[in-house]
């Protein structure tokens, strides 16, 4: 099982911070990991409720079915329907005080069964872990300060 939680502060207010991570469509253009999404299926608020996705786990592209699920403004919360690994669950978690800075959240837990947990042990575990939940939240932080 990887999994890894990391918490920073954000240059902008909730609202902004929330609609980033609502964005699922968006992920390509700032998720280093995410290479592709295609919404399968949407809510009755038209957001991304079932996400077709591609991402690059360095060791593998996992090409995963995931289910959102939204609490505005403080939490994007995602699971695995059927994909490449065993089970993945995740959220973001928002706060903030109304000012110009939102304290955000980023939790992943995965079971990348037996195949693709042969590759990730020890070292490597331990790199992915990093770009998976130091990475994404480091992309969301540079994506908001205008920089991707």
């Amino acid at each position: 099982m990887l999994e890894g939680e990391r918490e920073s502060d954000l240059p902008v207010g909730l609202p902004a911070a929330y609609a980033a991570v609502a964005a699922v469509e968006d992920y390509p253009r700032w998720q280093s990991l995410v290479d592709r999404v295609e919404v399968l299926e949407r809510d009755a608020d038209d957001r991304p409720l079932l996400v077709s996705t591609a991402l690059d786990a360095g060791v593998a592209t996992l090409r995963l079915v995931l289910r959102y699920a939204y609490e505005p403004p403080h939490a994007v919360r995602f699971e695995l329907e059927r994909g490449d690994v065993r089970d993945l669950r995740g959220e973001w978690r928002l706060s903030g005080g109304g000012g110009d800075a939102t304290r955000a959240s980023y939790r992943v837990q995965v079971d990348p069964g037996f195949k693709l947990g042969l590759l990730v042990r020890g070292g490597v575990a331990d790199r992915l872990r990093a770009k998976v939940v130091d990475g994404t939240l480091e992309d969301l932080r540079r994506h908001l300060a205008g920089g991707g």
